[in-house]
């Protein structure tokens, strides 16, 4: 018998997989890339990794992309979770906040006014990166959907809605992907 962390992490990895192939994309599958430019001026990319013989890959972040809006509840209440495994892992990781539903003046006020301490980028109607992940494809496209891309730039998870154990889900993944947080000084442990 399943005690109940394996049976939610069972149901969790099975939505995922029926959430990802309704976006047109499957667990597994290669990231699709994007060059984009945060609300601070900042460049982020997500290129294919490329395999040159006889030279090794450089160490490659695992990247989160939370497609959100200001309005949206379950949105505004991941971003603090968001925010904390942002800080535990570092550089090995980049979470990107992408807001495609709405304008630029409203996602810099929204960033602004509640101090939020991650990468944000207006996607504009989703020419950048929501179309590409499928979700401009989709009318009943339910926010917050979140990809997270693992060091080759493959899909490892894709979370479609307010899924009630979200979290957990993206702890579970990022573990996976980049083994326990560091704990860093005057921290008790992960989020």
């Amino acid at each position: 018998p399943l005690s109940g962390n394996k049976m939610t992490a069972m149901t969790c990895l099975s939505f995922l997989r029926i959430a990802a192939v309704c976006a047109g994309l499957d667990t597994g599958d290669p990231a699709p890339g994007f060059l984009v430019v945060d609300l601070d001026g900042k460049k982020h990319s997500l290129n294919p990794v490329s395999l040159v013989p006889g030279r090794a890959l450089p160490p490659q972040p695992v990247f989160v992309i939370d497609f959100f809006a200001t309005w949206c509840k379950p949105c505004q209440k991941l971003i603090p979770h968001l925010e904390a495994l942002q800080k535990s892992y570092g550089s090995g990781l980049r979470i990107l906040l992408v807001d495609y539903a709405e304008d630029r003046e409203t996602l810099s006020k929204y960033v602004r006014d509640r101090s939020v301490a991650l990468a944000a980028v207006h996607d504009s109607g989703g020419r950048l990166v929501a179309r590409r992940y499928g979700l401009m494809d989709d009318a009943k496209t339910s926010l917050p959907v979140t990809v997270i891309i693992d060091r080759e730039r493959n899909i490892a998870l894709f979370l479609r809605g307010d899924v009630k154990d979200k979290p957990a889900a993206l702890d579970g993944a990022l573990r996976r992907l980049l083994g326990p947080p560091p704990v860093s000084q005057g921290q008790t442990g992960a989020p």
